[in-house]
């Protein structure tokens, strides 16, 4: 009975050696692991869009998790009055992020911003009730 539970520890020794060596390598991690993609979106960026009138509107987006969803994100358009909010999703690979905006004038629409660095994005939303879509890009 001895030996078997001398082998038993020796046993449980070697594993969490074994187990120990590899997380000091860091050939396994212990990390919690998600499924939602690593994004540079998170964060303030300075956008411009183009109006339905032709004008060019800019003004700060501050996007940031939301508890939602592994993928989800929400965005808040620093306007002057009533701020514009921002709902949407993250692609699989986290480099394009779509959903609805809306602000408190009824105005609602979608959107399709896609990263093409890290401190930039090109993308367009539309308006309910106009025709088409119109550009809206940010940088850092």
């Amino acid at each position: 009975m001895r030996l078997r539970l001398a082998l038993a520890f020796s046993l449980a020794a070697v594993m969490l050696t074994s187990i120990g060596g590899a997380l000091m390598n860091g050939k396994i991690s212990l990390a919690a692991s998600t499924s939602a993609p690593r994004t540079s979106f998170i964060g303030t960026w300075r956008t411009t869009w183009k109006n339905v009138d032709g004008r060019t509107g800019s003004a700060p987006v501050i996007v940031k998790t939301d508890s939602s969803g592994a993928n989800a994100l929400d965005g808040l358009v620093e306007m002057e009055g009533p701020d514009e909010v921002m709902s949407g999703k993250l692609s699989t690979d986290g480099k394009t992020w779509s959903g609805d905006w809306w602000n408190a004038k009824g105005e609602k629409g979608t959107f399709k911003f896609t990263l093409t660095g890290n401190a930039r994005f090109e993308g367009s939303y539309t308006i309910e009730g106009h025709d088409g879509s119109f550009s809206w890009n940010g940088t850092r």
